[in-house]
């Protein structure tokens, strides 16, 4: 990310169709300021930009006079021209929070980086070339929706905390009624021009410092500076929508995972979250570089598939190769057995750690399949463990461990078929249909400290199988409990 010496905060549009936001997708469409208002339903190839801080200014405590700086966001919106005023038509709603506002720390990095993602938007802007954009505050004397928690106590919504202790208000001009305006002029290459399949950051460097005037009276009042040229687009992100192989509609509370491949070539989860109901997800800021994007759902009772229901369980479905800076739209394929939406395959089994002072470990447990990417050998990626999973443990000892060993006891509950696969494409990913017959997995278990550091324990300090109790291979099946080979650290401290 771009830093500068202004306190910088960073808005996030995640662009999406359907829409959606995070800082946190791949199709050939690209929509227009003709087609803005496409269905939410309809596949497309979408962007992402984001709003993240960049170095902390020098207005900040100890050497400063402020340990924070509160403001209430309600709404942030974009429009394609620059001469539109905040009621003329054409605003695209980036993020709405009028009923739920939520505040931000302006001296703060963690809570302003892709602030859009940490506000909880997965909503955003279609590609367009846009030439404003609008950030509106809360009004301090406003009725109605409220953050929760409000920092600013009594005196409103929107506050500076002085370095030594007091709180005040910082008071308005018209940022609650017209909102903070980012006119071109004060953007990279002046304009924000996102492009479809695009998934990028938009950073805007506000000089908090500048941006507070202190009255004669003792009170302080916000006057937003912004210089031309410190808003500009980076790549730091990866988005997308996740829909239904066959119907195209979007799947909800799919489990999303970015992944990068370990020292032994195992693809580990970098970051993971859960889609939006508009089958959205965002992941920002990331490190620049390819990714493997894994994404499975399932819901936990199995019911008559549509029309008459809507549950499924589906496969998981890899995208080798994602860059930063893309947008994908990922199908999923739901699983059927017998006119039912089927169930996930259990895969239970026990860890025992054993060492000189035979004391406890953390044990981080994951389920593996295998795929390849176009062109590239088999890869090992970590599948997603469905809702009531057990996947982290920790050894004890006592019943039923044998002598001198501690155990544990995990179960993962996932999906019962092959993966769909997709090598990135910027003009569009393809994915294979899950391959047909069985089903087989691999369990792998990461050993740490038990003190909480996430250190890694025992030798070796990761053990994995692919086979059940029996000794025969560790084959998934719909519905079905399998007990797994016992996995066996030793060396532990």
């Amino acid at each position: 990310m771009k830093r500068t010496t202004f306190l910088g905060l960073t808005l996030v549009f995640a662009i999406a169709l359907p829409m959606f936001v995070s800082c946190g997708g791949s199709n050939s469409s690209t929509a227009s300021p003709s087609n803005l208002n496409q269905s939410p339903s309809t596949p497309s190839t979408t962007g992402a930009v984001t709003i993240s801080l960049s170095d902390p200014a020098t207005c900040a405590a100890p050497n400063g006079s402020f340990t924070h700086v509160w403001v209430t966001i309600t709404k942030v919106t974009a429009n394609i021209s620059s001469d539109a005023g905040p009621s003329d038509s054409g605003w695209q709603t980036v993020l709405d929070l009028t009923s739920g506002p939520k505040q931000i720390d302006l001296l703060s990095l963690v809570s302003t980086t892709c602030v859009l993602t940490q506000l909880g938007s997965t909503t955003g802007l279609p590609p367009g070339d846009y030439q404003q954009i609008r950030v509106y505050l809360l009004a301090n004397d406003a009725s109605g929706a409220v953050p929760a928690p409000n920092n600013c106590g009594p005196m409103g919504f929107n506050c500076v905390a002085l370095a030594d202790g007091a709180m005040v208000e910082l008071q308005l001009s018209s940022e609650a009624q017209t909102g903070i305006k980012i006119p071109a002029g004060q953007m990279m290459g002046g304009g924000l021009n996102l492009m479809a399949g695009q998934s990028a950051d938009l950073n805007i460097d506000f000089s908090t410092c500048e941006s507070i005037v202190q009255e004669g009276n003792g009170k302080f009042r916000l006057k937003p500076v912004l210089h031309a040229g410190e808003v500009s687009l980076n790549t730091n992100s990866i988005s997308g929508t996740v829909i239904n192989a066959s119907t195209k509609a979007p799947v909800a509370n799919a489990m999303v995972m970015v992944e990068q491949p370990d020292l032994n070539g195992i693809d580990r989860v970098v970051e993971s979250e859960l889609t939006a109901a508009d089958g959205t997800f965002i992941f920002c800021p990331l490190s620049p570089g390819n990714y493997d994007v894994v994404v499975a759902a399932s819901t936990p009772t199995p019911v008559r598939l549509p029309p008459i229901g809507s549950a499924a369980t589906y496969n998981a479905t890899v995208t080798f190769k994602t860059p930063t800076g893309a947008s994908l739209t990922i199908p999923l394929v739901a699983e059927t057995q017998s006119g039912m939406s089927s169930s996930p395959a259990e895969l239970a089994g026990t860890i025992t750690s054993g060492g000189a002072q035979a004391a406890g470990v953390d044990v981080s447990v994951s389920t593996l399949q295998q795929a390849a990417p176009v062109g590239g050998a088999l890869v090992e990626f970590t599948v997603p463990a469905f809702s009531g999973s057990v996947s982290s443990i920790e050894t004890a000892s006592g019943p039923p461990c044998a002598s001198g060993t501690d155990c544990a006891n995990y179960t993962l509950y996932v999906p019962a078929s092959n993966p769909s696969v997709g090598t990135y494409s910027s003009s569009g990913t393809t994915y294979s249909a899950p391959q047909a017959g069985n089903v087989p997995y691999t369990v792998d278990a990461q050993a740490f400290l038990a003190d909480g550091s996430n250190t890694a324990d025992c030798s070796p300090s990761d053990l994995d199988t692919s086979f059940d109790s029996g000794g025969g291979a560790l084959l998934a099946i719909g519905g079905a409990t399998l007990t797994v080979k016992t996995l066996a650290f030793s060396g532990c401290h």
